[in-house]
């Protein structure tokens, strides 16, 4: 109540007079103010109190509808927490003693109390009322708190505990009050010290703060969490003490729970390590029962393998902590007997974990649990050690405090026990492996000797392999050397003189039968090289985009030539599907085709020859040639050796060539991973069918090789500088070939029989290309290429190998050596051509464009010829008359030395036989 606020005041008085001289008191006071409000009876009073609210009740005791006691009874349950001062008439100290026990709060005797007197009785039981609401308050606040609360004489006797105190230890407040808390809770945890310690600090005057283990009435243990604080008297002496404390039991078992997970998670850790490091069975059990008691902190730990014999015995292998015998003292043995109930026991025979929380409480541990006692061990787990589903020992842990290896911690120590028989395991199978690599060793000693002994009859039978392998490759370079050499003369002589203008029809025939000849033989030596290819692991393919189509025309226009002139018919039945561009080893492809299309054609005597192509849909796309004949057919016993190499058939007609086409058809058809098969009867003709995976490729991708559609070459184009050309060869017959071809086109030629001689002409005469022999004496073509190479000068030098070698790795390692290209033997005219315009940019005139030219007017007159040397036109004249087309051509290349455009105009006369008008221009100059 604020003090600008009046104190309300219900008057309870029948007597006018005294309830006037009462409001008039009031009305005197000067310190408060009072609002009075007057009824004359106790049910006049209830109305009041229903419906207003008032500080004071001031209560007469003599009251129409009560009297007495009862009145004051009847005012106290109507003003449960208003303070009541008694106005009375008597002045009887046991009746007002009477009355404060029945609710009044004061007691006044009318006309001996001023307005003093009543002011200050009103105030007193205001102030009493607020107190004991208080009171009440802070003791509804004590009785309810959480903690336990103790109040307690300077003596430490208790005189009063809050309910929670009485949860905490079990002792009510009736036994607890008048004893010292350590005659009711004291456990024998601490010691008298931990006492002395704390006494001396609360009569100092000081705050006590701790943690105890006490117990409570029926005997357990708790942890707590203890304030003590002194209370001092007015006269500043400690009169008491307040204790304040709280069950932390959970929160240090948590604690502890969490600690002991810990100290097995560092466990773990540390025995994996120990994996890594310790390579000895022992080592590792031994290791792990010092980790379980260092690192882990218990009273001990010990490993027992079980024995798999008639006696069953478990055989302790390791163990650390305080042992005292213990292991020991009973006959160990995990068979179900006396002692069958031990925890590894049990561990072993479950194949699951075995765990005793509390010894001392667990009847099962009955007959060896005073020994276990006695040596500290409160709890233990055992943990099987099972390795491929079999159990072969255990690991037991004992802990020196009850109820260890929760959840957590039994989870994490019986993964250690895990990891332990893996190491186990995995030590054992080293230990094997040793085993295993001495045994190993042993037998290798005694198979030495007799490896030894057969050791040089091998090596003798392999250098006998290797020289006929090598006697192989040698005689096969050898003979493609052999036999394209000449064949290179043969072609080309026989080529040359077929383009001579003074060769007559009968002779041309015979030059086409002896090229034709030289084209067989070239094939026949072609077949036998690309077998022994395929024998000796040489073939590799060259994928590339082609044109598929062009290539099928190709051949089919060549074949055709061949059906006609047997009078056959050849067919082409091509799908719709059948692709035009590929990727693939267009030259095999062709080679495979042709093989089977040659051969059809050859053994078919009437009918025809179809060829079909298609495409099969699968998985990858495949290419399906078939190409089927009217010929003679094949019987079943030749089909079984008709791929063979160097087989013919009986069949007289089929008697021709060498036997390995077929043969090399299936090598190739293999190498591109495809099939190949045949259907044929006897009679009834023949039908090979191969089947390819291809790859698709567009237009795009495919590089169409440029073919001279000009004809023969007959010089160099206008314009073109003096090109000078080094020929290194040591057979006459090449010489001659390969001169003849760059004379003829005016080029300027030198000769060398060596690669020795090649370098050293390098060096004096700087030629722009050279063509250089591979196999030549002195020294060979591939060493005198990286002579030049290595020369100053030799870097921009073109150099361009000829050889006979039929094998792919010999043309690399030309070009390994430092030529730029290489041709094979024997060689075309415009194989040669073609290499001198890649290397050198070379530009020809060719047949036709010199007969385009012809069909205008030419004139040649004497005031052209006479700036000619007279030594070369004298030559021209005899070259002339003596009708030698080449040296006819050599002294028009010469002529073009000194007058391109003269060398032009002669050479369009003499390549249409007008002898006669050069002839009369040179009789005109005085040359004749």
């Amino acid at each position: 109540m604020s003090q600008a606020e009046p104190i309300r005041v219900l008057l309870v008085e029948d007597e006018p007079g005294d309830a006037q001289l009462t409001q008039i008191a009031l009305r005197q006071a000067s310190l408060a103010r009072f609002a009075v409000t007057w009824v004359g009876s106790i049910s006049e009073a209830q109305q009041q109190l229903a419906v207003s609210r008032f500080d004071v009740l001031l209560l007469d005791l003599t009251l129409p509808d009560s009297e007495g006691l009862e009145t004051v009874r009847a005012a106290r349950q109507l003003a449960k927490a208003i303070p009541i001062i008694i106005l009375t008439g008597r002045d009887d100290t046991d009746f007002a003693l009477k009355a404060l026990d029945a609710g009044a709060t004061d007691y006044m005797v009318k006309g001996d109390f001023g307005h003093k007197g009543l002011t200050r009785s009103i105030h007193y039981a205001l102030h009493r009322m607020e107190m004991e609401a208080h009171n009440r308050l802070l003791m509804n606040a004590i009785s309810t708190a959480p903690s336990g609360i103790i109040i307690t004489d300077r003596d430490a006797h208790i005189e009063w505990a809050n309910p929670a105190f009485s949860r905490l230890t079990g002792y009510t407040m009736e036994e607890a009050r008048g004893h010292r808390p350590a005659e009711l809770v004291k456990s024998g945890e601490q010691d008298n010290a931990f006492y002395e310690a704390m006494w001396r600090r609360i009569l100092a005057g000081q705050v006590w703060r701790g943690e105890l283990i006490n117990k409570r009435k029926d005997g357990s243990l708790y942890h707590q969490e203890l304030i003590i604080s002194p209370v001092r008297e007015e006269t500043g002496e400690i009169g008491h003490f307040v204790g304040i404390t709280q069950d932390i039991s959970e929160r240090r078992r948590a604690e502890m729970e969490l600690a002991r997970a810990n100290r097995a998670l560092r466990m773990l850790s540390d025995f994996n390590q120990a994996l890594i490091r310790i390579t000895e069975e022992t080592a590792l059990l031994s290791e792990v029962c010092r980790i379980a008691i260092e690192v882990g902190g218990y009273r001990m730990a010990w490993v027992a393998f079980a024995e798999q014999d008639e006696t069953k015995t478990l055989r302790p292998m390791a163990h650390a902590g305080f042992d005292a015998g213990y292991i020991d003292l009973f006959q160990l043995g995990w068979a179900d007997s006396e002692h069958g109930q031990r925890p590894a026991v049990i561990a072993i025979r479950t194949g699951k974990p075995c765990l005793v929380r509390d010894i001392q409480g667990d009847p099962s541990f009955a007959s060896f649990q005073d020994e276990a006692l006695q040596r500290g061990y409160q709890a233990v787990i055992a943990l099987p050690l099972i390795s491929e589903d079999k159990t072969y020992g255990a690991l037991s842990v004992y802990a020196g405090e009850g109820n260890a290896f929760d959840d957590r911690e039994a989870g994490v120590l019986n993964e250690l026990a895990n990891d332990l028989a893996f190491g186990i395991t995995a030590l054992r199978s080293q230990a094997e492996r040793k085993r295993a690599e001495e045994e190993l060793i042993r037998y290798k000693d005694q198979l030495e000797e007799t490896i030894r002994q057969r050791t040089g009859e091998l090596l003798l039978a392999r250098d006998a392999a290797e020289a006929a392998n090598h006697a192989k490759t040698l005689f096969l370079a050898n003979m493609s050397h052999e036999l394209r050499t000449p064949l290179n003369a043969i072609l080309g002589f026989s080529s040359m003189m077929r383009r001579d203008p003074g060769a007559t029809e009968s002779q041309r025939g015979n030059l086409d039968v002896i090229n034709r000849s030289g084209e067989h033989l070239l094939s026949l030596i072609n077949d036998v090289l690309e077998m022994a290819k395929i024998e000796a692991g040489r073939q590799q393919l060259v994928i590339a985009p082609f044109d598929l189509g062009g290539m099928v025309r190709d051949v089919a226009t060549m074949m055709q030539l061949r059906a006609r002139e047997k009078g056959l018919q050849l067919l082409l039945d091509q799908d719709s599907d059948f692709p035009r561009y590929i990727k693939g080893d267009e030259a095999r492809l062709r080679q495979i085709l042709v093989n089977l299309v040659s051969n059809a054609v050859k053994f078919t005597e009437q009918g025809g020859v179809t060829i079909r192509l298609g495409v099969k849909r699968c998985a990858l796309p495949t290419l399906v040639v078939e190409v089927e004949d009217s010929g003679p057919g094949i019987s079943p016993e030749d089909r079984q050796r008709l791929f063979e190499p160097f087989v013919q058939l009986a069949e007289g007609a089929m008697q021709r060539g060498t036997g390995l086409g077929l043969s090399i058809t299936r090598q190739f058809v293999q190498l591109m991973g495809g099939t190949i098969a045949v259907e044929s009867m006897p009679g009834k003709g023949s039908r090979f069918r191969v089947e390819l995976p291809v790859e698709a490729a567009s237009i795009a991708d495919t590089v169409k090789p440029e073919h001279n559609k000009h004809g023969d070459v007959v010089g160099l184009a206008p314009g073109q500088p003096g090109y000078r050309i080094l020929i290194a060869e040591d057979q006459y017959e090449n010489q001659l070939l390969l001169s003849r071809l760059m004379t003829a086109i005016g080029l300027d030629v030198k000769v060398v029989e060596n690669g020795e001689q090649c370098v050293k002409l390098f060096q004096d005469w700087h030629p722009d290309l050279i063509w250089m022999d591979r196999r030549m004496p002195v020294m060979n073509g591939e060493e005198a290429a990286r002579c030049i190479r290595r020369l100053p000068e030799g870097q921009t030098v073109k150099i361009v190998a000829v050889t006979a070698s039929a094998f792919m790795e010999q043309q690399q390692e030309m070009l390994d050596a430092g030529m730029d290209d290489f041709v094979r033997k024997p060689y075309r005219f415009e194989e040669i051509y073609d290499s001198l315009a890649r290397q050198l940019g070379v530009k020809y005139l060719y047949h036709s464009d010199m007969a385009a030219e012809y069909s205008m007017p030419v004139t040649l007159t004497s005031s052209m010829l006479i700036e000619l040397p007279e030594a070369l036109r004298e030559e021209l004249r005899e070259a002339l008359e003596s009708l030698d087309s080449e040296r006819i051509g050599s002294a028009i290349q010469q002529a073009g030395k000194t007058d391109v455009e003269l060398s032009r105009i002669l050479f369009l006369l003499a390549e249409n036989f007008d002898y006669p008008a050069i002839l009369n221009a040179l009789h005109e100059t005085g040359s004749v």
